[in-house]
C-alpha cells in the first residue's frame, strides 16, 4: 500500500484544539450531569427512611439487615439509573429492555454498567450497610461520604474518556499538551517554576498536570461568569 496522500483524511493528523478541549473538561460536571448524583441518591435514602408517627413525618437512621439491604438496592438501582439515563441517555422503551438483560452468570447487564463506571458493584453495598442482623446505623452524613468514591470514580471515567477521544494521553501528542500546559500558565500569569513542562517525562505526568490547570483555572473562569 502506498503512503497516504496529502489532504486523505486517513493520513492526516487531528489537530488538537486544547481551547475546545479545556471548555469541555471545564463543563463536564454540568454536562454530564454529575452534580445529580448526590442529589438522587440523598432522596432515595431519605425516601427510605421515612415514616409517619401521630401524623408527623419522620426518618429512621437505624435499620435491620433486610431493610439495610433493601435500601442499599435501592441507591444501587439509582446509581444504574443516573448512568444510563441522564450519562449514556437511553430512553425509557431501552432502559427497560435493558433491566431484563443478565450475562450467562445471572448478573444484571445495568449493574455490570454501574460497577464499571463507579468500582461498586451491589454486593459491596449491601456488606457496607447491612452489617449485622439490627442496629445498623445509617445516617445521611454517614451515606454521603460512603458514596463519595463511587461518584469520584464515576467523574473520573467520564474525564478520561473525554481525554482518550481526544488521544491527549498518546506519547506523541505529549509536547502538544506540554505547550499547552505552558499556555495556561502564561494566560493565568502562574509561576513557570512550578510548571516546568521540561521536567515532565511521560505522557501520564504531562496529561496529569495539564488536567489539573484545567479543571482549577478554567473551572475558575466558568463559575465567574
Amino acid at each position: 500500500m502506498g503512503k497516504p496522500k496529502k489532504g486523505d483524511k486517513k493520513g492526516e493528523k487531528k489537530e488538537l484544539d486544547f481551547k475546545k478541549i479545556a471548555e469541555d473538561l471545564a463543563n463536564l460536571t454540568d454536562k454530564h450531569h454529575i452534580t445529580q448524583m448526590g442529589p438522587a441518591l440523598t432522596e432515595t435514602y431519605l425516601k427510605h427512611a421515612k415514616y409517619t408517627k401521630d401524623g408527623v413525618d419522620y426518618f429512621k437512621d437505624e435499620f435491620n439487615e433486610e431493610e439495610a439491604k433493601k435500601l442499599a438496592d435501592k441507591l444501587y438501582d439509582s446509581l444504574g439509573y443516573h448512568i444510563h439515563k441522564r450519562f449514556l441517555k437511553i430512553d425509557d422503551d431501552n432502559y427497560e429492555r435493558l433491566k431484563k438483560i443478565k450475562d450467562p452468570n445471572g448478573n444484571p447487564y445495568l449493574d455490570i454498567v454501574a460497577e464499571y463506571h463507579t468500582g461498586l458493584n451491589r454486593k459491596q453495598l449491601q456488606k457496607g450497610l447491612a452489617r449485622k442482623k439490627t442496629g445498623n446505623k445509617i445516617t445521611l452524613e454517614g451515606l454521603q461520604k460512603l458514596l463519595e468514591e463511587p461518584i469520584g470514580h464515576h467523574a473520573q471515567k467520564v474525564t478520561h474518556g473525554l481525554l482518550d477521544k481526544e488521544h491527549l494521553s498518546d506519547p506523541e501528542n505529549m509536547d502538544k499538551v506540554k505547550g499547552a500546559i505552558d499556555a495556561i500558565v502564561n494566560e493565568f500569569k502562574l509561576n513557570k517554576d512550578n510548571y516546568d513542562t521540561s521536567k515532565l517525562y511521560t505522557p501520564q505526568e504531562v496529561l496529569n498536570t495539564y488536567l489539573g490547570l484545567v479543571q482549577e483555572h478554567y473551572s475558575k473562569r466558568k463559575k465567574a461568569h
